[in-house]
């Protein structure tokens, strides 16, 4: 994964972040994964990039249950709320 994340949240809120990206929208993203999947996004996540451009997607929960730096932070810190 290119970038790091910040949180995850465990819901998906879409006024949660003022400025959106094109990746939420409240489907999942998959964010940097080949062949996103497309499904609802059951949670936000606030990731930021190398450059400290914070980012915003949705994904899904097969996402936070299998991708290995989510599980990482969630193993850690858990969800944001």
């Amino acid at each position: 994964m290119e970038s790091t994340i910040l949180k995850i949240f465990r819901d998906y809120d879409p006024n949660r972040f003022l400025i959106d990206t094109d990746g939420s929208a409240g489907r999942c993203s998959a964010h940097g994964e080949a062949g996103a999947c497309g499904g609802v996004g059951n949670h936000d996540v606030l990731l930021e990039e190398k450059d400290g451009t914070p980012v915003h997607w949705a994904v899904c929960t097969q996402w936070t249950r299998t991708q290995p730096d989510a599980l990482e932070h969630l193993r850690r810190h858990g969800f944001a709320n």
